[in-house]
Order: structure tokens, then sequence, then C-alpha cells
């Protein structure tokens, strides 16, 4: 098997962060049912927008409730994201889907409540659409840490059971 390399990478030349995100971008697209590739060859892949709203502003809308939040967040880092994570990696993910949509910055769920969630999110789908589309972070906005060390820094590591 051969390693992928970015385009202009030779044997002597280390490849710049650019084309090591691009190449990785390429390598993680294949692992991903629904992902396109953009003329300048960044993946996206569209996610329901409660999804995403859930990762924006903290406040669960997704129709498959947390199932759509790991969505994006496994999709937008291209790891397998551990519960105890999702608080860290949707700090870093929101500012990166503002980036990349302006408009999700004005939406405000903070009056939204459990009876109420549904309504507000059919009335965000009639104004917005239903799908949206997220492009995977950067080495540059995510940080990479092991889920058991990371886990290890929020309890004592007694406590830990790793099942296999």
């Amino acid at each position: 098997m051969t390693a992928k390399t970015a385009p202009n990478h030779t044997p002597g030349n280390r490849a710049s962060p650019r084309e090591r995100n691009r190449a990785r971008r390429r390598i993680t697209s294949q692992r991903y049912a629904g992902v396109v590739y953009m003329e300048d060859e960044l993946m996206h892949k569209e996610f329901h927008i409660g999804d995403v709203l859930s990762v924006t502003t903290g406040i669960l809308v997704s129709p498959r409730l947390i199932a759509g939040v790991y969505d994006v967040l496994n999709y937008m880092t291209g790891e397998s994201v551990y519960t105890h994570q999702i608080p860290r990696i949707s700090q870093e993910a929101g500012p990166v889907l503002i980036r990349q949509h302006p408009w999700l910055a004005e939406i405000d769920l903070s009056d939204v409540i459990p009876d109420s969630w549904r309504e507000r999110l059919d009335t965000i789908i009639a104004e917005h659409g239903e799908m949206i589309t997220v492009e995977p972070m950067t080495d540059n906005e995510h940080e990479r840490i092991d889920p058991l060390s990371e886990l290890a820094e929020k309890v004592h590591p007694d406590k830990i059971v790793i099942v296999q």
C-alpha cells in the first residue's frame, strides 16, 4: 500500500500544514457517506440544521437528540468523540460553524423550553432550510487529545473502567 501525500510533496521536502490538511481531508473523505468534493477539494457533508444548532448554541434541538450532536462532531473532527469530550469539542466547533455560516450567530435559542423546541426548530427550518453544509475542522481548529487521557484529567484514574 502506498502512502498518500499532498500534491507538491517530494521525499526531500516536508509538506506544508495546508498540504497536510488537504491530504487528511481527502483520506478522511473515504470514511463518510454523503461527502462531496468542492472545486477546491475541501469536502463537506450536509447535516440537519437542528444537529448544527445543538452544537452552536449548546441547546439540544436535534430531532435525533444527542446522536445528531455526535454525528456533527465526529465528522468535523474525523474522530469518534467520547461523551466527556462533547463540551470541549463543541466549544471548538461552534465558532468554526459560525465562520462557515455567519447567519448561525443570529439564532438565539435561550428561550427554548422542552415543550417548544420542535415548534421553534420548524420556524428556523422554514426560514433557512432543513439541511446545512458542514466542513471538517482543520488541525489548527481542533486540538486532538487522547480520550482516556482527557477523562483521567476529569476523574480519578481509579474510577475509569475500560471495557474491551
